[in-house]
This record gives structure tokens, C-alpha cells and sequence, in this order.
């Protein structure tokens, strides 16, 4: 989501490591360990992580069972950067306060 606002903003005046790309970087890295949590927690209540006895394999390489954890995982995960007020400004869409009150 940051390479988007990067490539609209150009090149910076003075290469290097800043302080708001610090700021960057943790967001980053937050949202993506928000959005592994929310995935491993789906995965769990739609059992994608278990074996399945007589073949031996997990479901995830199924793609209707990632499908499911996908729209189960996803609208949490921008419902709750949209919440706190992580990421992007909308992040959401400016209809996703109506929606969710709604």
C-alpha cells in the first residue's frame, strides 16, 4: 500500500533512510502481523490447517478453501486499520463508516 503514495510522491530530494520511513516500516510491519493473525484465526475456525487423514495433505493448497479464509480474514483486517486508523487516509473507502454503522 506504501509503494503506491512512493511512486505518486517521486524521488526524494535527499536519498536515504529517514525517520518517516521508519514510521512506514512499522506500519508495514504491524499490519501484515495483524493480517497473519487474522488469517491463522480463520484458518483455524475453517480447519485449512489440518490433515487430512487419508491423503495425507492440507486443504492449503485448495483454492475454494483459501477463498474462504480470504473473506473471512480480510474485511476484519481493513475493518480494524480503518478502526484504529492504521494505513493509508480511507484505507476503507469513504462509504466504509456507513456501512459498517449500518
Amino acid at each position: 500500500r506504501y509503494f503506491l503514495y512512493d511512486v505518486s510522491t517521486g524521488s526524494k530530494l535527499v536519498p536515504g533512510f529517514e525517520l518517516q520511513d521508519i514510521v512506514y516500516l512499522t506500519g508495514t510491519l504491524s499490519s501484515a502481523a495483524l493480517l497473519g493473525a487474522y488469517w491463522t484465526m480463520a484458518g483455524l475456525l475453517t480447519r485449512l490447517f489440518e490433515v487430512n487423514p487419508i491423503s495425507g495433505n492440507t486443504r492449503s493448497n485448495d483454492l475454494a478453501a483459501n477463498a474462504v479464509n480470504v473473506g473471512m480474514c480480510c474485511p476484519l483486517w481493513i475493518a480494524t486499520e480503518h478502526a484504529l486508523g492504521f494505513g493509508p487516509v480511507d484505507v476503507g473507502g469513504v462509504t466504509l463508516d456507513a456501512s459498517v454503522v449500518n
